[in-house]
């Protein structure tokens, strides 16, 4: 969430409490992952400066 706050990007962070909401989300692993303009950027946590890089070029 700082990754992005630092870009300004607005974020919404949605909690998955049903399996039906995993198994709707756009990637195969349902645990987590990061959209950016309806694109899927990641499905796995990583580091604030692999996240930074990863926005500033999905910009």
């Amino acid at each position: 969430m700082k990754a992005a706050s630092e870009l300004g990007i607005e974020i919404r962070v949605s909690q998955m409490t049903h399996c039906r909401d995993a198994q709707g989300a756009p990637s195969a692993y349902g645990t987590f992952q990061v959209i950016y303009n309806g694109k899927l950027l990641t499905y796995h946590p990583m580091t604030k400066r692999e996240l930074l890089k990863l926005l500033q070029e999905a910009r």
